[in-house]
């Protein structure tokens, strides 16, 4: 596989750079900001959550004086008896 992938990638034109070399992806921090959130739904009720949970990133504000960031998401599920899942008893979850 190792010698394919040299041959292949020799043979290979350069193309244009299409965003800074500096930046991984192009993807807005918000998007790493929900799937951060949605992994630790996941991690943290283990086998209970429902698959349907999605999360909406309705603030995000950077800080770089304080190195902050200030998120205020809304956790979203399909159905209403999903909710006491996700929040817990009397809201301790």
């Amino acid at each position: 596989m190792e010698a394919f992938l040299t041959a292949l990638f020799a043979r290979l034109p350069e193309g244009p750079a299409y965003y800074p070399e500096e930046d991984l992806t192009d993807l807005p921090m918000r998007f790493f900001a929900k799937e951060v959130i949605r992994e630790k739904l996941f991690e943290r009720l283990d086998e209970e959550i429902p698959y349907s949970v999605a999360v909406r990133i309705d603030e995000y504000e950077e800080e770089p004086a304080k190195n902050l960031v200030r998120i205020r998401a809304e956790i979203l599920v399909e159905r209403e008896s999903q909710k006491g899942i996700v929040i817990g008893r009397a809201g301790r979850s």
